[in-house]
């Protein structure tokens, strides 16, 4: 099968998401965003050449075969739409609609059209947490006995990403520091 010619509208937040795409072996090929002053260095971020557009519309044109929204949140429903009429699979990054309206005009626009349609919860396909789950699948940290996790996000400051997290009160029980110790002791 060939690779799925991908593009991206709103490189901010579909940058990264286009770099996972590129792990599941599609070709991102377009990009779209009406900041122009971003084109360039997103347009630098690939290892090919991509078509660069400010207009949506135009941009479908490109012969792609699916769409990352990552525009404004509240706005993915009207383009979603779009690109269903154009028989162009969408990967919606947040949420799909604003309204209630919005909602079942983007479902009865679906219905029509032979496409695929994710809204992402995009967390799990992100490169650190596939890498987190590949690693406790290969037994290297043991039997996992309890894990917690929370969301992880970047916070720009142009060049430097900054990692930002939330610290939990999470106390393990004696119980579990002993069963930590003696798995940690075993070989």
């Amino acid at each position: 099968m060939d690779k799925l010619r991908i593009g991206v509208f709103g490189i901010g937040r579909g940058m990264d998401i286009a770099k996972n795409f590129m792990l599941l072996d599609c070709d991102a090929v377009a990009i779209c965003d009406n900041r122009k002053e971003r084109h360039e260095a997103a347009a630098k971020q690939f290892d090919t050449p991509v078509a660069v557009y400010d207009d949506f519309d135009r941009f479908l044109e490109h012969g792609l075969d699916a769409v990352i929204l990552a525009n404004y949140f509240h706005e993915h429903a009207p383009y979603a739409m779009k690109c269903f009429e154009k028989g162009i699979h969408v990967f919606s990054e947040c949420i799909s609609n604003g309204t209630k309206a919005e909602g079942v005009a983007l479902i009865r626009a679906f219905e029509r059209h032979p496409v695929v349609y994710m809204l992402a919860e995009n967390d799990p396909q992100m490169i650190f947490n596939r890498e987190i789950k590949r690693i406790c699948d290969t037994g290297t940290l043991g039997k996992i006995l309890y894990a917690e996790g929370e969301y992880d996000s970047l916070f720009d400051q142009g060049e430097n990403k900054i990692p930002c997290c939330t610290v939990t009160d999470f106390k393990p029980t004696d119980a579990q520091l002993a069963q930590y110790e003696k798995a940690r002791q075993t070989p």
